[in-house]
């Protein structure tokens, strides 16, 4: 057995549509254990392993098939295959933890099993054409450190805004349509076929002058909104500097938002060769964690 940390991201979901159906009643639909969808080169399912009145959990399970590596003996110079039969592959496991009394997102990070997109996405496909449910759009958006948050917002002074964003393309597929400062960036970004690109809004530190607190803080807030979107791994850095005191003392805060943001871990002890996705493990390991971070929770998400 080893041990290992597993990263937890923790997230807010927001469910957009006409009526009254939740992220929770989709998690609750037989629809959901039912189905396996091809999603980004794997296959992707979901099995939901407790299901009580406001907490839900469960593992993704995600099969990959296709470029499976060769196995070689130590020792030896030879490789060869696994082994799979077609209809067989290496499967990877997410657990995540569904609070609905805050829409509150638990989701284990990996990156042989599925990104977070990748199981925002898994909803859409599941439920594509389904005369019995309206169209919804889903967006998860970071929770942030409450004391992080909070000093951006009581800064005397904004100095700048430093911001580095990659595939802007991908960025305006997911948010078409919609037009706001930050977007438009994004625009002159895509219109000259940039992959990445950074901008900066910077005022001297010597200066009175501070930057336009409240247009910065909407900026600030678009930016959180794509980083929990389906394009949230191509925001890289959102950092703000500014004075949290008397602009006298020359002393400027650095505030990094995507970097400072609410993070958990679980750990997980890991035989050598795995016969399942040691799901037990999971859903009590998360659920430790979770009322373990639940009183700084209920602080940050009121």
């Amino acid at each position: 057995m080893s041990n290992s940390t597993k990263k937890i991201e923790v997230l807010t979901i927001e469910m957009q549509n006409e009526n009254d159906f939740s992220f929770a009643d989709l998690l609750k639909n037989d629809k959901i254990e039912e189905e396996e969808i091809w999603i980004g080169g794997k296959w992707v399912s979901i099995n939901i392993l407790q299901k009580g009145t406001s907490i839900i959990i469960g593992v993704v399970a995600t099969s990959r098939n296709t470029n499976i590596p060769a196995k070689k003996k130590r020792g030896s110079k030879k490789t060869k295959k696994i082994g799979l039969d077609d209809d067989e592959g290496l499967v990877y496991g997410n657990v995540f933890l569904f609070d609905s009394r805050k829409n509150l997102l638990l989701y284990e990070v990996s990156k042989f099993g599925c990104y977070l997109d990748h199981f925002i996405e898994y909803f859409y496909k599941c439920f594509e054409g389904d005369d019995n449910l309206e169209s919804f759009n889903l967006i998860a958006s970071p929770v942030l450190n409450r004391n992080e948050y909070q000093r951006m917002l009581k800064m005397n002074q904004h100095k700048s805004l430093e911001v580095s964003l990659a595939n802007p393309k991908q960025i305006l597929d997911e948010f078409e349509g919609k037009n706001n400062a930050m977007l438009e960036m994004v625009r002159t970004a895509a219109k000259i076929n940039s992959e990445r690109f950074k901008w900066k809004y910077e005022i001297n530190a010597r200066s009175p002058r501070s930057l336009a607190n409240q247009t910065l803080i909407q900026i600030v807030d678009q930016l959180l909104r794509v980083f929990g979107s389906n394009a949230g791994g191509n925001v890289e850095k959102v950092e703000i500097r500014g004075y949290e005191e008397d602009p006298d003392t020359n002393k400027i805060a650095k505030i990094d938002l995507i970097a400072d943001r609410f993070q958990a871990s679980i750990s997980l002890d890991e035989p050598r060769e795995n016969e399942d996705l040691l799901e037990e493990q999971r859903r009590s390991e998360i659920l430790k964690e979770f009322h373990r971070i639940k009183p700084e929770l209920d602080k940050i998400i009121k």
